[in-house]
C-alpha cells in the first residue's frame, strides 16, 4: 500500500510539471510522499480507534464482574472511566443559543452568559447538578444533551512486556 502511495505521489509531481533533476521537485515529491503517508496513517488510526471503542464496553463489563478497577498488560495500565459530554441541543431540535442563554439567566447564572454562553461552565453546572441531584436542572433538560461515554485510559506503567 505504501509503495502505491509513493507511486501516486511521484505521478502527481510529474503531472504538476516538476523536473526530477530539480531540487524543488525532489522536495515536492518528498512532501507529497509524506502527505500520502500521513493520510494513510490517519485512516489506519481511525480504524484502530474504532476497534478500541468497540472493546471498551465488553472490557468494562468483564472488569466489573470480576471486581477489577484496572489491569496491567503489555506495559500499560488500563482503567475504564466515564466521560460526560454536555452540549446544547441542535437548532434542528428547536433549541437556539438564545433559549439556552435565557434559561441560564433565569436560573441566576448570568455569569455564564455573554453574547453566547460558556460551554465548559454549562458542563460544570450540569455535572454538579447530576452529582448533587442526580438529574439535569429542569430549566435545561430540553436545551442540553448529556451523553455518558465509558472510555479506557492506557498509561505506561514502566514495565515493558
Amino acid at each position: 500500500m505504501h509503495d502505491e502511495l509513493i507511486e501516486q505521489a511521484d505521478k502527481l509531481v510529474i503531472e504538476a510539471g516538476f523536473n526530477d533533476n530539480d531540487e524543488s521537485s525532489s522536495m515536492a515529491s518528498l512532501y507529497a510522499r509524506l502527505e500520502y503517508c500521513r493520510r494513510e496513517l490517519e485512516e489506519r488510526l481511525k480504524e484502530v480507534k474504532k476497534q478500541q471503542t468497540s472493546l471498551v464496553g465488553y472490557m468494562t463489563e468483564q472488569m466489573s464482574l470480576h471486581g477489577v478497577t484496572n489491569i496491567s498488560v503489555r506495559g500499560l495500565t488500563l482503567s475504564p472511566y466515564e466521560d460526560v459530554i454536555v452540549e446544547k441541543k441542535a437548532e434542528k431540535d428547536g433549541v437556539s443559543t438564545a433559549m439556552l442563554c435565557q434559561a441560564l439567566r433565569e436560573m441566576g447564572y448570568e455569569d455564564l452568559v455573554s453574547e453566547g454562553y460558556s460551554g465548559s461552565k454549562v458542563k460544570a453546572l450540569v455535572l454538579a447538578a447530576l452529582k448533587e441531584e442526580g438529574e439535569v436542572p429542569e430549566e435545561l433538560v430540553d436545551l442540553v444533551r448529556v451523553t455518558r461515554l465509558t472510555r479506557m485510559s492506557a498509561k505506561s506503567n514502566g514495565k515493558k512486556e
